[in-house]
């Protein structure tokens, strides 16, 4: 049926046809109702053919107009089909559950290799409804391309091999906050067991049957009629940054890994399961108003080890494992499906082994940590030019206080010339974190120059009671800017007040820069719309002594005051200007003038020009250096004594692109001429070596380098996970093997 207007198909029979026994596209006006289609099968002439027939029993993989198209697939029944049951397109979610005479509605899918399968339409959150499936390979399968929701409700899916997956591909790179939504809907893995014949050689799949397969998001997905059969939602490219389902009144039913009865000989069926490829990410899954029934602890999950063949040059990962597959939980928030309130933790053996009340189930390949609701992951990517050029992995994650420190690699290999691996590998991370702690984050080289956090959401709408501290140590820092959603952070507390961000855990992108140390802290929240980006600038620090005291500075709303009349003075807005310290002798202004902020759209890389960034913050310098301290209006806060500035310029990588050398004019202005040179001179080698073998040379306290004028008493605990390797005027490192056993950070296979 093509191309045509009102037609009714209801109540036939329809028995034996090739390919499909039904098609349908371009309809309006139409209704295929109550029909029982049966035997599906290949044509003879594509027996053997590399990708084989597409065949089902009733195909509409175009999505309709639901505003004029008046189409309506319910209640039918396909019983047996070579390949799929019902190919239908996806539902936009604003239409779910709106009416019961438009859609594809009610209709059974039983003794197919996959029960339905629904092809992507246009919209940011597509879903499906009311399916059911029964004795199939795959009870429903998707993969689809561009949404960023998938929203599924009121399924039944009863004695499948694998009774469906989460799965979806999200446009582009830059592209994240990726969700899945599966609500009221029934899934057992065998719903007869009183059936003496049902199950077992010859009927129903009864062992090693999977309830759902979790949430992988990639950059891509997949079309039919492009692509179709069990391999659809294949990973063949990246996964996405950030992914995580939310399941609402699901029961699943009758998972165990031992029956009696007439079902004595079925075992080994488990409710949830990674996907096979997920090396990267898979999202954590929160449970709320769940259930499990009539199953075992024992079958609530099985947690795939990442496999050696990923190791090596050739495995993409790299001399240690992927970590992907570390770093998921499974939370029940009520504890209507593990029986009480606990979170399942992926073979994490750095956090399991570490935290009080967790417990590792060889049988789950997992943690189970009953209580504790306290966990969640950290998603963490390099967004600088070099993304995907430069290696700053693996990453320690240590929390103060605790006593573990976890490893996190990057992002597997996904380009490749033939066989071998073109090295683009990306700089994401996604860390499982103890939630409301403080942590040190050590890269295995110089930190990226442009980095973007977040929580990843543990509800729907985010919590702004989730939070972690990260501080993180810079050998070449230079000015380090915070926004938050690409918009500078107002929430910056100077280096030299005594004031900690704890104070203000509950503010995302609250921070604090010590300047003098090259360290930054910032808070990162769960609430919705809480990305943190943090950024290395280029920039004029400036120096001004002020002859009225530090007290009369800040009873004169001093730090706003300074930037208003110092940027007008230097005729630049004052978005560019940021006091970092105020000390005393009289009153001490240190504050740095930046480029033009560099805002991306989502979480894309925008190439800074060094040069560009030179020839501006000349002009600050250039200005500077031709006035008087005198011609300096600061207003209330009085006359200024002395002004000093110095220009440092940095690369895309975080590099210096220019090596200061002072020079002084005559007016007491301390102009910086800077001098071309590589952060991975040889020169500049020894000193990031010397700065980063001081510290990060263990888990201890260590202190931050104030000057004595500027001493703080905030503790910086970083842990050392590099080695470096100086040769050929490069900088580079070794990827430690983390060879691991359950008393020394092991990964549990």
């Amino acid at each position: 049926m093509l191309n045509s207007a009102n037609i009714t198909i209801d109540n036939n029979v329809f028995y034996l046809a090739r390919k499909y026994i039904a098609s349908a596209r371009d309809l309006k006006n139409y209704k295929f109702t109550n029909n029982l289609l049966i035997g599906a099968r290949s044509r003879p002439s594509m027996v053997g053919a590399p990708m084989g027939d597409n065949i089902a029993c009733y195909i509409q993989y175009k999505g309709i107009n639901y505003n004029t198209d008046n189409n309506l697939v319910q209640d039918n029944l396909c019983q047996g089909s070579e390949l799929t049951g019902f190919i239908f397109p996806f539902t936009p979610c604003e239409f779910i559950g709106k009416s019961s005479t438009i859609g594809f509605i009610d209709n059974t899918a039983g003794s197919a290799r996959i029960g339905v399968m629904l092809n992507v339409v246009p919209g940011a959150c597509i879903g499906g409804e009311r399916i059911r499936a029964y004795s199939c390979d795959i009870g429903y399968l998707a993969s689809p391309p561009g949404p960023r929701e998938i929203y599924y409700t009121d399924f039944m899916l009863a004695d499948n091999q694998r009774s469906m997956g989460l799965r979806n591909g999200h446009a582009s790179y830059g592209h994240d906050n990726c969700t899945a939504t599966f609500k009221n809907s029934w899934i057992s893995a065998i719903s007869r067991p009183t059936c003496d014949y049902c199950y077992g050689t010859g009927a129903n799949p009864c062992t090693g049957n999977l309830g759902l397969r979790l949430l992988a998001t990639t950059i891509n997905g997949e079309t039919l009629p492009d692509k179709f059969g069990s391999g659809f939602d294949v990973i063949c490219k990246q996964e996405a940054l950030d992914s995580k389902a939310f399941l609402v009144n699901v029961t699943f039913d009758n998972f165990r890994q031992t029956y009696t009865g007439v079902v004595a000989h079925c075992s080994n069926n488990i409710v949830f399961k990674p996907h096979p490829i997920a090396h990267d990410l898979t999202g954590s899954h929160h449970l709320t108003q769940c259930q499990c029934t009539n199953c075992e602890q024992n079958s609530w999950a099985y947690f795939t080890a990442p496999p050696d063949s990923e190791l090596g040059w050739f495995g993409g990962c790299g001399l240690i494992h992927c970590t992907g597959m570390n770093n998921y939980i499974i939370q029940d928030h009520d504890g209507s499906f593990f029986g009480q309130v606990g979170t399942l933790i992926a073979n994490n053996s750095w956090v399991g082994d570490g935290e009080a009340n967790c417990t590792f189930n060889p049988t789950l390949n997992g943690y189970w940590c009953p209580g504790r609701e306290d966990f969640g992951v950290l998603e963490y990517e390099n967004i600088a030019p070099d993304y995907n050029t430069r290696i700053m992995w693996p990453v320690s994650l240590f929390y103060w206080g605790g006593n573990w420190t976890s490893v996190t690699n990057g992002y597997r290999e996904w380009e490749w010339d033939g066989p071998e691996p073109m090295n683009r590998r990306l700089g994401r991370f996604v860390s499982v974190v103890r939630l409301n702690q403080t942590y040190n984050m050590t890269f295995s080289a110089q930190p990226p120059s442009d980095t973007r956090f977040q929580i990843q959401k543990r509800t729907p709408t985010g919590d702004n009671n989730d939070w972690v501290s990260v501080w993180i140590y810079y050998p070449v820092a230079n000015a380090i800017t915070v926004m938050v959603s690409n918009k500078v952070s107002n929430d910056s507390i100077l280096a030299t007040d005594s004031e900690d961000v704890l104070n203000r855990k509950s503010i995302c992108g609250a921070n604090k820069y010590f300047y003098k140390n090259g360290t930054v802290a910032f808070i990162v929240t769960g609430e919705a719309n809480c990305q943190v980006r943090v950024t290395l600038n280029s920039n004029v620090q400036i120096t001004a002594r002020l002859v009225v005291s530090i007290a009369t500075f800040f009873q004169n709303n001093g730090v706003a005051t300074f930037i208003d009349r110092m940027c007008s003075f230097l005729n630049i807005p004052t978005h560019r200007m940021k006091v970092v310290g105020v000390y005393e002798g009289s009153a001490i202004v240190d504050a740095v003038v930046l480029p033009d902020v560099n805002t991306t759209t989502d979480n894309s890389t925008t190439q800074r020009n060094p040069a560009t960034d030179q020839a501006d913050l000349q002009q600050v310098m250039d200005r500077l250096q031709s006035a008087t301290p005198s011609s300096i209006d600061l207003g209330s806060l009085g006359p200024v004594g002395s002004v000093s500035g110095q220009m440092s310029i940095i690369n895309s990588d975080g590099s210096l692109y220019q090596d200061p050398v002072p020079s002084k004019n005559d007016n007491s202005t301390t102009i910086i001429v800077a001098v071309v040179v590589s952060v991975l001179s040889v020169s500049l080698v020894g000193i990031t070596s010397y700065l980063v073998v001081k510290k990060l040379r263990s888990r201890e306290s260590i202190q931050p380098e104030e000057s004595d004028e500027r001493a703080s008493d905030i503790e910086l605990h970083i842990h050392k996970e590099k080695e470096f390797i100086k040769g050929d005027n490069d900088l580079s490192f070794q990827e430690r093997a983390l060879q691991e056993n359950k008393s020394n950070l092991q990964i549990n296979q």
